[in-house]
């Protein structure tokens, strides 16, 4: 019983990074995503061709996926070492420090938001990034797949890229409905201001979020 509540937990943190790896493509090999340049003021949004709208998603998918080989031989020691409880210790710490170790080798921001976050000042969308997240909650309400669920564009001199996380049944070890007591604990331990728990399989956890600058002419 003890190895299988560890696997679920593993799972369940991991599901945040491995089901948010696959953009869906066309035959040319570039997402089927629309840029949406702001019309705002000139900027190289509007100048943007097909192959650099492409190389910009395969490098956001890059970042994204490279989060969870690592991630995933850190929680495995951690769970080896003292259970789910140390799991979500290792988690607090090592996801924000691969994510920003990702985020200076590829020159970009990456980081995970929620409309229900565990973490505030780590996992909090801003207004573009809520509004794309209420976007996907109403398009999975309306029929639309999970992993069709992406939102790519560039705004002014910065292209940004959500993808959304979908909840499977081992996130619910954390994020469920009804948790452990010893989860619970250490939930209101390590994140006080914690929302992130009351999901059911198949909603919406939250999205990853890639921003890069992009460089001047």
């Amino acid at each position: 019983m003890h190895n299988v509540m560890q696997n679920s937990v593993l799972l369940g943190i991991l599901c945040l990074t491995l089901t948010a790896c696959r953009a869906e493509v066309t035959e040319g090999g570039a997402a089927t995503v629309e840029f949406e340049p702001s019309n705002s003021q000139p900027s190289r949004a509007g100048e943007l061709n097909a192959a650099e709208r492409a190389a910009l998603i395969v490098d956001a998918e890059v970042a994204i996926a490279a989060l969870a080989k690592p991630l995933q031989a850190q929680l495995q020691a951690a769970l080896a070492a003292g259970g789910p409880v140390e799991a979500l210790k290792i988690c607090q710490v090592v996801a924000p420090q691969l994510a920003e170790a990702i985020s200076a080798e590829h020159e970009l921001t990456l980081r995970r938001v929620s409309l229900k976050h565990r973490n505030p000042t780590q996992g909090d969308p801003t207004d573009w990034q809520r509004m794309a997240l209420e976007t996907f909650e109403a398009e999975l309400a309306a029929g639309t797949q999970m992993d069709e669920l992406l939102y790519a564009y560039a705004a002014e001199d910065e292209f940004r890229y959500m993808k959304a996380i979908p909840t499977g049944r081992p996130c619910l070890a954390c994020h469920g409905e009804q948790l452990a007591p010893e989860v619970s604990a250490t939930l209101a331990t390590l994140y006080p201001e914690d929302l992130a728990i009351g999901f059911k399989e198949g909603d919406i956890r939250g999205a990853f979020v890639v921003t890069k600058t992009l460089a001047p002419e």
